[in-house]
């Protein structure tokens, strides 16, 4: 009897959950309170989850940018109504860590720093972990390409299947899709293939793999994440081609919850530059000085503040929650600016001054 031998899977994601609390970039709590809770419904498992077209990252460990790459081009497909192919290879050599694979944040910083280029300009699939590695032939104007295909920034979320699956329905009730980023733990327990993998049993954690998540639902009564994996739709392995999942298109189940960390997905182009025309102006006194990872009736007013200079998003997404992340942080930076004050990002004395000139 044939089988297939799970050691040949390439998986690449460098990553430990210590790494997914960066206070410069935005976390899910600064706009958290513009999403509902989700609404789980019957799908039909062939036909009725969201998918996107596959990739396959072959012998390289370049995972961590292929669900980067899908997560742009979902992003670039609400906005410009065509979906398009983004080279992972553009990212991965200079993220790439000693021995392969890469860190999920690190990649995702250097995507909003420098975008990714087109598939067509820089060929991703098919190559080796040495090709991967590689920049050569990475012409300038490819790189310029890339700078079109930049996300605005970053959110961090956490993995559990209700948060992820707000997330997605938020924008699903906006008529886009989007793609949420996680990292998952797995064995070569011999499930891999399968339309619904099997956890593993701790200790006997192998490996990790970065993965994109673009859907939510029930399948039997059961809650599943809908995830495109970046292995393809088969492979091959001694002239026997073996089917992945629904042409590529697999499912986590609860059991696997405890499994998954380092969720991150992308503020795309149309929320960020949202903003509305100027608001009526709050009243507010501002006393003490705040920054990133504060919380509180400052933070609320000062985001409202902002928003009626036009200088926080004002979107279905993006609303303000009292939380100071990395778009606040952007928002006061875009203050300081425009009032010719050193820009720090931070609520401090000289801003402090400048707010109540204006509010107080």
């Amino acid at each position: 009897m044939n089988t297939f031998d799970e050691n040949n899977f390439k998986h690449g994601a460098r990553d430990l959950p210590e790494h997914y609390s960066l206070p410069e970039s935005p976390q899910h709590a600064e706009i958290a309170g513009a999403m509902l809770p989700a609404v789980w419904v019957e799908k039909n498992p062939t036909t009725g989850f969201q998918t996107y077209p596959k990739r396959n990252q072959d012998e390289a460990s370049d995972c961590v940018e292929y669900s980067l790459a899908k997560a742009l081009g979902v992003d670039f497909l609400n906005l410009l109504g065509v979906y398009r192919e983004l080279s992972p290879h553009s990212i991965y050599p200079l993220v790439v860590e000693p021995g392969g694979g890469s860190n999920s944040l690190t990649a995702a910083n250097m995507v909003v720093q420098l975008g990714m280029t087109l598939e067509d300009l820089f060929e991703s699939d098919g190559l080796t972990e040495a090709q991967a590695e590689s920049l050569s032939g990475y012409y300038p104007d490819a790189k310029q390409i890339a700078m079109l295909y930049r996300p605005p920034n970053i959110v961090q979320c956490a993995t559990d299947f209700e948060t992820i699956a707000s997330i997605l329905q938020s924008y699903q009730q906006q008529g886009k899709r989007k793609v949420v980023m996680v990292t998952i733990y797995g064995t070569n327990n011999g499930t891999w293939l399968s339309t619904m993998p099997t956890p593993p049993v701790a200790p006997q954690v192998l490996w990790q793999h970065r993965i994109s998540v673009t859907d939510f639902g029930l399948i039997n009564g059961q809650k599943v994440l809908s995830f495109d994996n970046s292995w393809g739709t088969s492979v091959q392995q001694n002239g026997i081609s073996y089917p992945i999942g629904n042409n590529g298109q697999q499912f986590l189940t609860k059991a696997y919850e405890p499994f998954m960390y380092g969720g991150i997905y992308t503020l795309d182009p149309s929320n960020i530059t949202s903003l509305t025309p100027a608001m009526p102006k709050p009243k507010y006194t501002f006393t003490v000085m705040f920054g990133v990872g504060t919380s509180g009736p400052d933070v609320l007013a000062l985001q409202q503040c902002l928003q009626s200079l036009g200088m926080f998003p004002v979107n279905s997404v993006v609303k303000p929650t009292g939380y100071f992340g990395g778009i606040s942080k952007e928002s006061v930076e875009m203050f300081q600016a425009a009032f010719g004050i050193p820009v720090t990002g931070k609520v401090d004395t000289q801003t402090i001054l400048e707010l109540n000139k204006i509010f107080a």
